[in-house]
């Protein structure tokens, strides 16, 4: 099921399938009494055996396990329901599909009924139920990602191993040995991972370095010994006849020297070129017994002929090697050796005439035919990047040199699809420069069967151990638990009302002890049982009184008791508190009354403790951030009948409507002056200049311009105040139909891109995007809102997007990259009259409606407003509206 995965997550996923298929038929005995028992012990059977055979890798390529799990998992359906209303998951088993399919559709039948909750008579089964729908997952999803089809079997053994630790979870025994399993299985496991990554990282270190120096000694061949070699053999062809030779052909006496060195090249097995250069530097003679078995051409001539070897041996040295490149896919290792007449066995190098060169071809097919049979390596040779020759495929070859372009030292790589180890060596000349590079390269199947053969003994040997651990953990732990599950036995008649009971446990341990104390709890439990019931009554009939009391109130009571800790609690105080009473009783009330009054003083400590004899009161808020709740709060003391301080008593209203209320009106009163008097100025002062002074037309109509802007600013704030009472109202008469979002996007960006010219104005829709429910109008008005605001508190591009969220939704979104909001300001930037600047000197101008208008609007439409911002980065508002094909 994993195959082509790391060795940690194989064995993780293997192990920890066989160790949970084996707790699914465990768990069937304690399912007996169920009709599906069966089916549970026969599933988790087969499940574990295909674990066993897959883990192992025992039949890898083979069905038939796949066709195992999957009748496993339709055993589970079976005892899943309970009856043979599962049972249908076993027909998919016969049916002609892929192994994979097959698990998987049964597999998700099994989820299936799973869901269904009947096993165990209405004990929850969804964790039972997705881990058998991750495995149904992992079997589609391993033919195309073996990871991620792991990973998926992973989750989905998690998820079925901790619904069989949720049903033995009563029993201590099956507890201990599960847990002792469980770390012992992570240990194991990850000792062997580590073991087989160590393993396989070695096994690659010394494949890879051994390549390496295979294409190093290579390189060293071309290099070195070549060039050695043809300078032994130059030097003992390059005397008299050669020189006297040479010398007639710069006499003009004979033509050229070609047949001269194609007879050299005849005699010298394994030369590939041939040049003679005289003394001036001119080619008078050159073969090529390569494919072209003829002189060089004129280009390669110059080369050769101008190369750093030829000029060194003609300025004075006897000889001199190097590797060279003719055109753009041949090397050449060469060795130039001086032509003179001897004598006493030595050059005459002042009767010097020429230079013989000797060349070998690098690139020559039966050279990496050689390295290959030398090796065992598939060897390539680059020059300048592009593959001059290969014993690989082409396709393979390319892949090859794109991968050693980019890294050269890729060791083991994947090339063409095919995992390959690979080492290259440049081939360079005297001077250090890069000619070429020889590539080799083999598969990495040894390395495949390596880990094969290690996983399959780490999976066997890890089972073992697991086994024999389960078997000692089982013994250890049965010791323990029988005299526990005695004292549990008597616990329990003791919880039954038998008092009387005793155990007999002679062990000189912890459990021996606890043995003799609860004889010791049992006799005093006798002896207060009566004193207890008496005491109950009374406080039942006090608790009873109070409570009556208490719970119909509408304000919060809390009582506390002479040390501070809450007795009382009504219903009013646990819902202000955000707590369940019994989370509030018992605890001291400055933990229980977390708040502060107006100047930043803690609740508790302005309405005084227990030990206080006043009466007290205030208002502040209880909670923070969204939760704050604004209260008014007294307290007093709490006395008894004979005058003693028993406690004291705290009593909050819920004052938050109060407080809200009074927020908007004064933030109303605070915007409405500042927006009205910041147009009525303009207006106020040019038209006292205009009744003042004679103005010249052109001023006038200046003038004129800025009181007509500002009476329309102020036209602006009315309206919106008219639309804001409107919708609160209920007044506005609101139309869904089908809309078309680009086209109101476009209507509005147009309006806007003629009043801000100079602004940077843009739009995204999607294509194909769906109509929303929409009123067109307003849905117009919330663009004009949304694109007002983006551009007052932006100077860069505003960006309406639009797109599906799936078939019934589509989010459009304004966007600007602006001064941001921050994340306090960003929980209330919804509420009416609320501003991120609220000052009197802020930069811009607002009633602080705009966006609760467009909360308004959208909550008409059905929609939802969601709002993105951090300081200095920008914001996003998303409107979530309904598609109009989703049929809402």
């Amino acid at each position: 099921m994993t195959a082509g995965v790391a060795i940690p997550l194989h064995l993780a996923v293997h192990v920890l399938g066989l160790t949970v298929a084996l707790a699914l038929t465990a768990t069937s005995r304690r399912s007996r009494g169920s009709d599906g028992w069966l089916g549970f012990a026969l599933g988790g059977l087969m499940l574990a055996a295909s674990y066993v055979v897959t883990g192992a890798l025992i039949a890898p390529d083979h069905a038939w396990p796949v066709y195992l799990r999957a009748a496993g998992y339709a055993a589970l359906a079976v005892g899943a329901a309970g009856r043979l209303v599962g049972a249908g998951a076993g027909v998919v088993v016969a049916a002609p599909m892929t192994a994979h399919v097959t698990a998987a559709v049964a597999a998700v039948m099994a989820a299936l009924a799973a869901i269904r909750g009947i096993v165990g008579r209405g004990q929850a089964t969804f964790l039972l139920g997705t881990g058998l729908a991750l495995w149904a997952a992992a079997d589609l999803l391993v033919r195309t990602h073996a990871t991620g089809a792991a990973s998926l079997s992973l989750a989905g053994s998690v998820a079925v191993g901790w619904w069989t630790l949720r049903q033995v979870r009563t029993s201590l025994l099956s507890r201990f040995v599960a847990s002792f399993v469980g770390v012992l299985l992570v240990a194991v496991v990850a000792l062997a991972s580590a073991g087989g990554v160590v393993f396989v990282s070695d096994l690659q270190a010394d494949q890879t370095a051994t390549l390496e120096a295979a294409a190093e000694a290579r390189v060293e061949q071309f290099t070195v010994e070549w060039p050695r070699e043809m300078l032994a053999t130059g030097g003992a062809l390059a005397g008299a006849s050669l020189a006297n030779e040479i010398s007639s052909a710069v006499s003009g006496e004979i033509a050229d020297l070609d047949a001269r060195s194609r007879t050299i090249a005849g005699r010298l097995p394994g030369i590939d070129v041939v040049v003679l250069v005289e003394s001036g530097g001119r080619v008078v003679g050159s073969w090529d017994a390569g494919a072209q078995q003829g002189p060089l051409e004129l280009a390669d001539e110059s080369v050769i002929a101008g190369d750093p070897v030829v000029t060194e041996v003609l300025r004075g040295a006897t000889q001199a090697a190097n590797v060279i490149a003719l055109g753009e896919r041949d090397i050449l290792s060469v060795g130039a050796v001086v032509v003179a007449p001897t004598a006493g066995g030595e050059p005459r190098l002042d009767l010097r005439t020429g230079v013989l060169v000797l060349g070998r071809r690098v690139t020559d097919p039966r050279v990496v035919a050689g390295i290959d049979e030398l090796t065992g390596a598939d060897a390539t040779i680059l020059v300048g990047g592009s593959v001059a020759v290969s014993t690989l495929s082409r396709e393979t070859s390319a892949a090859l040199a794109n991968l050693v372009s980019t890294s050269p030292s890729a060791g083991l790589s994947d090339v063409a699809g095919t995992s390959r180890f690979v080492a290259a060596e440049a081939v360079r000349g005297t001077d250090g420069q890069p000619f070429g590079t020889l590539v080799l390269s083999v598969e990495a199947g040894t390395l495949a069967a390596v880990e094969e053969s290690f996983v399959r003994t780490a999976f066997v040997t890890t089972v073992v151990g697991l086994l024999v651990a389960l078997v000692l953990a089982s013994v250890v732990a049965s010791r323990t638990a029988r005299p526990v599950r005695r004292i549990t036995d008597a616990a329990e008649r003791v919880a039954g009302g038998d008092l009387g009971t005793r155990v007999s446990v002679d062990r000189p341990d912890e459990v021996g002890r606890l043995a003799t104390a609860f004889n010791d709890m049992t006799g005093s439990l006798s002896e207060r049982d009566a004193a207890l019931r008496r005491a109950a009554a009374v406080e039942a009939e006090l608790r009873g009184r109070l409570e009556a009391v208490t719970g119909s109130m509408g304000e919060a009571l809390l009582a506390v008791d002479a040390d501070g800790k809450v007795v009382t609690v009504n219903p009013a105080a646990a819902t202000l508190l955000g707590r369940s009473p019994s989370r509030l009783v018992g605890r001291d009330i400055r933990r229980v009354l977390r708040g502060t009054d107006p100047a930043g003083t803690p609740l508790h400590e302005v309405l005084g403790g227990p030990e206080d004899d006043a009466s007290r009161a205030t208002r502040g808020v209880v909670g923070r951030g969204r939760d704050a709740t604004s209260v008014a709060a007294t307290a007093a003391p709490l006395l008894g009948d004979d005058g003693e301080r028993l406690g004291r008593v705290y009593v909050l209203r819920d004052v938050t409507g109060e407080a809200e209320v009074e927020r908007m009106k004064t933030e109303f009163l605070a915007n409405i002056s500042h927006e009205l008097r910041t147009p009525l100025t303009p207006i106020k002062g040019y038209a006292e200049v205009m009744r003042s002074k004679a103005l010249e037309p052109k001023r006038v109509a200046e003038f004129a311009r800025a009181i007509t802007e500002s009476a329309e600013r102020l036209e602006r704030i009315v309206a919106m105040l008219v639309d804001f009472a409107s919708l609160e109202a209920g007044r506005t008469e609101v139309n869904l139909a089908p809309t078309e979002v680009s086209t109101e996007v476009d209507e509005v960006l147009g309006r806007l891109r003629e009043r801000y010219p100079e602004r940077k104005l843009s739009r995204r829709i999607e294509r194909d995007l769906p109509p929303v429910l929409a009123d067109g109008a307003l849905l117009r008005r919330v663009l004009d809102e949304l694109l007002d605001n983006a551009l007052k508190f932006s100077t860069d591009r505003v960006t309406v997007t639009a797109r599906s969220i799936d078939d019934r939704h589509v989010r459009l979104t304004v966007r600007d990259r602006g001064s941001g909001i921050d994340a306090e300001s960003l929980d209330v930037i919804l509420r009416d009259f609320h501003q991120a600047d609220g000052s009197a000197t802020r930069r811009h101008g607002g009633l602080g409606l705009g966006l609760s208008i467009v909360q308004r609007i959208v909550d008409r439409f059905g929609g939802e407003v969601a709002v993105e911002s951090a300081p200095d980065r920008g914001t996003d508002i998303h409107i979530i509206l309904r598609a109009a094909r989703s049929g809402s």
